[in-house]
């Protein structure tokens, strides 16, 4: 099987650490939308569409996928990059690589998460083809369910700002 760049691009991109050498890594957006978190690239950036994402739980000392999907060849997910993907979304068999794709694990109250969002800009000048962001889930103060919290870089402290998942 011959792989071209841009498949030979795709798969790397399902590790989240081959996404980084090369390419700029922006930030991708996470949402609450119907009880879920929701993935986007919603920051102005004129995208080809979004070809990826995969969403990581790097609680333990290896990293590991709890979500991904990858379009098909000349497909994408969402053709603009500021509709949201919602976190375990099916897609059609015909629009997704399910030997590349895997189904959604259930998200757990107070880990954080990593996604991936692979999304190349159209200014192909522009190195920049994946968002990335972290987020946690925290349950809701007297209620059942949970809310979704998208983590802040503390560019003063040099950290993620993962306080917010912390149940006080």
């Amino acid at each position: 099987m011959r792989l071209n760049s841009k498949k030979l691009l795709i798969l790397l991109c399902l590790f989240p650490v081959a996404c980084m050498g090369r390419y700029r890594v922006g930030t991708a957006t996470v949402i609450e939308q119907n009880g879920l978190p929701c993935f986007s690239v919603n920051d102005g950036l004129v995208t080809t569409g979004v070809e990826a994402v995969n969403v990581f739980d790097n609680t333990s000392a290896q990293s590991k996928s709890v979500w991904k999907v990858l379009a098909a060849l000349d497909k994408k997910l969402s053709q603009s990059p500021d509709i949201c993907i919602p976190y375990g979304k099916k897609f059609n068999d015909t629009d997704i690589k399910s030997e590349y794709s895997k189904p959604a694990e259930p998200l757990s109250v107070g880990k954080v998460y990593d996604v991936v969002v692979m999304s190349p800009l159209k200014d192909s000048t522009d190195p920049t083809h994946n968002f990335r962001a972290k987020f946690c889930l925290k349950n809701k103060p007297n209620t059942t369910g949970f809310n979704v919290y998208q983590i802040q870089w503390d560019a003063k402290q040099s950290r993620w700002n993962s306080d917010v998942c912390s149940e006080k």
